[in-house]
């Protein structure tokens, strides 16, 4: 008899290790454990929120590493402590039978999603943004507002504070030392949709 629906083994074998990864890189970069810096799996997250509000904020140059060995530019954005209303986060996954996007949301019905010691690894940021006692120029090992130093030698910018409206970025890499996310939703299904 020909079998039919959601192969679930196949499922289970593409996502968990991602799942598993993600939880495990958390966990450690929150214990200091781990640099904000790992070997990303070389596809991109889409990440879109209504605000983003920050305290301490440091972003500096950098280079993510796939597991194929494929260099990717990004600026490292750590945040010590972050509020997003209206959190989407999406990742299109490219199957055999077709594109699978995986899409989690949080943060709505004015209950924010709250995050501390955040660090994203982004190549692409848009938003209205407000930006409170900025310095530029400051050497990433040297800084002193944000969660997370750069390699010495290289230019970074820190901030007090940040508040961005209706930000949109892609991001290779995410981490953060605690989460909460208020009315998480998490969906699986065939075809494209992004958060953007």
């Amino acid at each position: 008899m020909a079998e039919s629906g959601v192969r679930w083994k196949r499922f289970a074998l593409l996502v968990a290790p991602a799942a598993i990864g993600a939880g495990i890189i958390v966990a450690l970069t929150g214990e200091g454990a781990l640099a904000a810096s790992f070997a990303v799996s070389g596809q991109n997250y889409k990440i879109s929120a209504d605000k983003l509000t920050a305290d301490g904020m440091v972003l500096y140059g950098d280079v993510d590493t796939g597991l194929d060995g494929t260099k990717h530019p990004v600026g490292t954005a750590g945040f010590k402590k972050a509020t997003l209303e209206n959190l989407c986060l999406s990742s299109v996954v490219p199957l055999p039978a077709g594109d699978m996007t995986i899409r989690l949301t949080a943060g709505g019905s004015g209950t924010p999603v709250d995050a501390s010691n955040m660090v994203a690894d982004i190549d692409q940021l848009s938003g209205d943004a407000e930006f409170t006692n900025v310095q530029i120029g400051v050497d990433a090992s040297k800084q002193t507002k944000g969660p997370v130093s750069g390699p010495a030698g290289i230019g970074a910018l820190q901030l007090d504070s940040a508040t961005i409206d209706e930000p949109k970025l892609r991001a290779w890499a995410v981490a953060a030392g605690t989460f909460k996310l208020t009315g998480l939703k998490i969906d699986v299904s065939f075809g494209k949709k992004e958060c953007y």
